[in-house]
């Protein structure tokens, strides 16, 4: 599990205990201390919220994992060309079901070309037009579990992707 008891960004700090001052050590106390001063002591800053980067991948096969704490991934890729989409997903334990969908450039309900839910493996497909490609090259693949009671239930997975590439791939 992952914890931020203290954590800052802009003009804003997070103390995130919650036991009462009198529980808090002398060293927790100097520590809060310290932290209110210097948070006084720095220039005023706008709280903005850095983008991650997008990472694409090239055609190929993706390996990672769904669990309890992370039961979504999403992979993102780039169609510049028509031609066909394929995705293959397989995992481990194999009887319990995951989702795969296929969306491409656009908004709402107009980006979803594709899903199947099911156990391992499952596939979609799509023949990519002009048309689509000229609305945006960024497309992604969703996998999911709707699992509510995973427990420590870990889905280890291979994505084997295939779409029409720009550029050589690096396979």
């Amino acid at each position: 599990m992952n914890h931020w008891p203290i954590s800052r960004q802009g003009n804003y700090v997070l103390w995130g205990f919650n036991s009462p001052v009198g529980q808090m050590t002398d060293l927790g106390k100097l520590l809060f201390v310290n932290l209110l001063i210097s948070h006084k002591l720095r220039p005023a800053v706008p709280l903005s919220q850095a983008l991650k980067k997008r990472e694409y991948v090239e055609p190929g096969v993706v390996r990672e994992r769904l669990n309890a704490q992370f039961p979504r991934n999403r992979v993102y890729f780039q169609v510049r060309l028509p031609g066909h989409i394929s995705a293959t997903l397989s995992w481990t334990p194999a009887e319990r079901p995951l989702a795969l969908s296929l969306n491409g450039p656009g908004k709402g309900q107009d980006r979803s070309f594709a899903r199947k839910d099911g156990v391992s493996p499952v596939q979609v497909d799509l023949d990519v037009t002009e048309k689509q490609i000229s609305t945006g090259v960024d497309w992604q693949i969703d996998l999911a579990t709707f699992d509510k009671d995973l427990g420590t239930a870990t889905f280890n997975y291979d994505l084997k992707l295939s779409f029409p590439a720009s550029r050589q791939s690096l396979q």
